[in-house]
């Protein structure tokens, strides 16, 4: 719990009990609204966690009906594990199964990952969600036209001949 500050004590309010009672109570009050503002936060918290973990559950199925190996992937004992900011940060993205699927299959670039402090961590999920979006990169598609023409070298200088040459 947050201590919102020191409990009043007798000597503080010059030994008079009642402005004893009545500090003690005000920092009674303190402390109790302070207790409901953290057990407010911490349900909301363990709400969105929960969300999120359903979500993340879900994608996975939608997932394991085009990859049936998902399970084995990443059911690798020998696969690091990521910090908890950077597991948060996977389970909150749209492609946080494609993410640990490509962990999975390469293990390690997986290794290098966990090796890193949290947000370098973080950072590099972010980097590899980028790159899991981008397009392919498109083949270069060969067409019906035919090649360039070669461009013309122009004309070269005439012979020279040292018996016909004048002295000009």
């Amino acid at each position: 719990p947050v201590v919102a500050a020191d409990a009043p004590t007798l000597a503080n309010c010059g030994f008079d009990t009642d402005k004893w009672t009545q500090a003690m109570h005000a920092w009674t009050q303190v402390q109790i609204q302070s207790g409901i503002k953290q057990a407010i936060g911490s349900e909301r918290e363990a709400a969105t966690m929960q969300e999120t973990k359903v979500a993340f559950e879900e994608r996975l199925a939608a997932f394991e009906k085009t990859t049936p190996d998902i399970k084995v992937v990443l059911g690798n004992p020998a696969l690091p594990r990521l910090s908890r900011e950077a597991a948060q940060i996977v389970m909150q993205s749209d492609l946080g199964v494609q993410i640990l699927y490509h962990l999975g299959k390469n293990p390690e670039k997986a290794a290098r990952i966990a090796r890193q402090s949290p947000i370098q961590q973080a950072a590099a999920v972010g980097r590899l969600e980028a790159e899991l979006r981008a397009p392919p990169a498109k083949a270069r598609q060969s067409t019906n036209a035919p090649p360039p023409p070669t461009p013309n070298r122009g004309a070269s200088a005439p012979p020279l001949d040292d018996a016909n040459m004048s002295m000009k």
